[in-house]
C-alpha cells in the first residue's frame, strides 16, 4: 500500500469511529469490503513477521500501529526467565512479543480456541522461528470441558461463547479451567495477559488456586463492561473480586499514554467513574493490570 493511500484510511477512521459509523448495521458491510480492498494476508509489526486472518481483523496491514502502547508495556512488564499465560492470544501478536522478552529461559503458554486462529498462530510461531512457546487450542474458562464458540464473520478477534446479533457459524472447543491445567501445576506464573470478549471473569474463576499461590502475578486484560454484562457477569463484581484478593489495580489510559492507580480510599470514587465511562451505554472497552500483593509495580 502507497503511504497516500495509508494516510487517507487513517483519515477515514479518525472521522467516522468518533460517530460511531463503523457499528452502523447499514454500512459495515461496505466500509469493511473498502478497508478489505486495501489489505494484505500479511504484514511485519514490531520486528515479526505475521500470517494474517482472512478479514485482517486488527488492521495490521494498514495500521501495524495497533495496540503499540499497550506492547510496548509488556515489553516493560515482561522479564527474561518469566512464565507467561496469553489466554485469548488470536493470531499471536502479544504471545511473540512476550516470546521474544522472556527469552529462551521463559516460556508462554498461549491459549487460543477458534481452530482457523490458532492454525495462524502456530504458523506465525514458526515463521518466526520461536521455540518456547506451548500453544494451547483452547478457551479458559470456570470449568475443563467443552463449550460452543460462536464466530464473528467479520472480526476474528471477536469470537465469543455465547451468541451475538454479530455471530455467525459455530464450533465447538475444549475449556480449560486453569487450576487443572497440569502443565501449570506448580509452575511460578509471573504475568497473564487476558482478552476474552467478556469472558474474563468465568476465567479468573477458573484461576483462583493459581492467583493464590502466584501472589506476585500481574494480570493485563481488557476490562470491557458491555461485553462481560453480554456473557452474563457483572462488570463490578469482577472488579471487586480481585480488590478482596489484595490486587492493586491500574487503569491504562492509551489517548495519554499514562497508568493511574486506583489510590487507597477511593476506590469506590473510581470504579463508578471507570463504569460510567465505559458502562451500559456504551460499547467502549479499555485495558487494566492487576497486580498481586508482592507483584512489582507497573511504573
Amino acid at each position: 500500500m502507497t503511504s497516500g493511500t495509508f494516510r487517507i484510511v487513517q483519515l477515514i477512521r479518525s472521522v467516522l469511529r468518533p460517530l460511531g459509523v463503523e457499528r452502523a448495521k447499514f454500512i459495515r458491510p461496505l466500509y469493511h469490503r473498502f478497508k478489505k480492498s486495501l489489505k494484505h494476508s500479511t504484514a511485519e509489526v514490531d520486528g515479526f513477521f505475521l500470517h494474517l486472518d482472512r478479514n485482517d481483523s486488527l488492521d495490521l496491514s494498514l495500521t501495524p500501529d495497533y495496540e503499540v502502547f499497550e506492547r510496548n508495556l509488556v515489553k516493560r512488564w515482561v522479564r527474561e526467565g518469566d512464565t507467561v499465560l496469553d489466554i485469548g492470544a488470536h493470531i499471536g501478536l502479544f504471545t511473540l512479543v512476550m516470546a521474544r522478552e522472556v527469552g529462551p529461559k521463559g516460556r508462554v503458554f498461549s491459549f487460543e480456541p477458534c481452530p482457523e486462529s490458532h492454525h495462524l498462530l502456530a504458523e506465525n510461531i514458526r515463521a518466526n522461528g520461536l521455540s518456547n512457546v506451548t500453544l494451547v487450542e483452547a478457551a479458559v474458562g470456570e470449568e475443563s470441558g467443552w463449550t460452543t464458540l460462536f464466530l464473528n464473520p467479520l472480526n476474528s478477534g471477536d469470537h465469543r461463547t455465547h451468541p451475538t446479533s454479530q455471530s455467525g457459524e459455530s464450533v465447538r472447543v475444549e475449556t480449560i479451567r486453569l487450576d487443572d491445567f497440569e502443565p501449570l501445576k506448580g509452575v511460578p506464573i509471573d504475568f497473564i495477559k487476558m482478552d476474552v470478549q467478556g469472558s474474563e471473569w468465568e476465567a479468573l474463576k477458573g484461576m483462583s488456586g493459581l492467583l493464590e499461590t502466584n501472589p506476585g502475578v500481574r494480570i493485563f486484560f481488557e476490562f470491557w463492561p458491555s461485553g462481560l454484562r453480554e456473557a452474563g457477569a457483572d462488570p463490578l463484581e469482577v472488579l471487586l473480586w480481585l480488590m478482596r484478593r489484595d490486587f492493586r489495580l491500574f487503569h491504562l489510559h492509551e489517548e495519554d499514554e499514562s497508568i493511574r492507580r486506583i489510590q487507597d480510599g477511593d476506590e469506590e470514587g473510581w470504579i463508578e467513574r471507570l463504569l460510567t465511562e465505559f458502562g451500559a451505554h456504551s460499547q467502549r472497552h479499555t485495558n487494566l493490570l492487576a497486580v498481586g500483593t508482592s507483584g512489582r509495580d507497573p511504573f
